[in-house]
């Protein structure tokens, strides 16, 4: 993502960077080095809670991950927040992540893309806002745990009045 950035040098972005920058100092401090003098903010770990807060303040998500990500919650995160998104093309991001309708996916790695599908964000504002109308209903939390709720009062009814064989 620091090589996209550094790819976009004079484009008017800001990459904030989120995650345990503790975990990995050796990793984050050439991060770091690699970002200087580019509009590239460290902004570490925040609270679960806050992930509404934060996203609520970004234009895009990247997800440039390197990795197979399994069930890449931040993508829903993102989306709930009305946000558009690009991604690797690996994985759980590839399977959610539909190029051109609801994100960009750009290949695992390549930095040259990856700055392109940046570009083309800036380029057409239009483009980020239809991205983003692509996206799926993302339910709330709140609304996941009612639903939950719901299904197992539905059980509980069920099996109380014998539809279970008890």
């Amino acid at each position: 993502m620091i090589e996209a950035v550094r790819a976009l040098r004079g484009q008017p972005l800001v990459l904030e960077v989120y995650g345990p920058l503790a975990r990995y100092p050796e990793y984050v401090a050439d991060l770091r080095s690699a970002a200087q003098g580019y509009p590239v903010l460290f902004r570490g770990r925040f609270e679960p809670l806050l992930a509404d807060r934060v996203f609520g303040r970004f234009d895009v998500l990247v997800v440039p991950s390197l990795w197979y990500e399994s069930g890449p919650t931040v993508v829903y995160e993102a989306w709930r927040n009305g946000l558009a998104v690009v991604a690797s093309d690996v994985g759980g991001l590839a399977e959610c992540v539909v190029n051109g309708d609801n994100g960009l996916l750009v290949p695992r790695g390549d930095s040259r893309s990856l700055a392109e599908a940046i570009r083309a964000l800036i380029d057409d504002r239009s483009l980020v806002s239809r991205l983003a109308a692509g996206r799926p209903a993302v339910p709330s939390v709140e609304a996941c745990a009612e639903r939950v709720e719901q299904i197992y009062g539905e059980c509980g009814s069920e099996r109380a009045q014998g539809a279970y064989g008890g």
